[in-house]
């Protein structure tokens, strides 16, 4: 099954070694984007065991997630719902799709992923 979510959050902790001023708006470089779906890919994979350490260190305090329902949650009430896949029961989330677009020093990321 295809999942597309809507994930609106302020990370500081990219830096502007990644982003130098000579790129053409609109391109990220490869290692912006391999660095930026390693990150995506983490915080996916952290979901079916409920891991709420690599969210906690990703979301801005003032983050806030909305998802595939259009259900809008603060931070704490997004880290609280959080919780391992009942005992017998996996699964996983895999980025099949994805897209960086630049914006000066801010990205955008869009991803389709995979749910099994």
């Amino acid at each position: 099954m295809c999942k597309r979510l809507l994930l609106a959050f302020l990370l500081n902790s990219l830096g502007t070694p990644f982003f130098t001023p000579s790129a053409a708006p609109g391109s990220a470089s490869s290692q912006v984007t391999t660095m930026l779906r390693a990150k995506d890919q983490a915080l996916l994979d952290a979901i079916a065991p409920g891991d709420t350490k690599v969210w906690d260190r990703a979301l801005a305090s003032d983050a806030v997630y909305v998802d595939e329902n259009g259900v809008i949650m603060h931070r704490e009430e997004f880290l609280k719902q959080f919780t391992p896949l009942p005992s017998g029961v996996s699964g996983s989330i895999v980025i099949n799709s994805y897209s960086v677009m630049m914006h000066g020093d801010v990205a955008t990321v869009i991803h389709s992923d995979d749910e099994k």
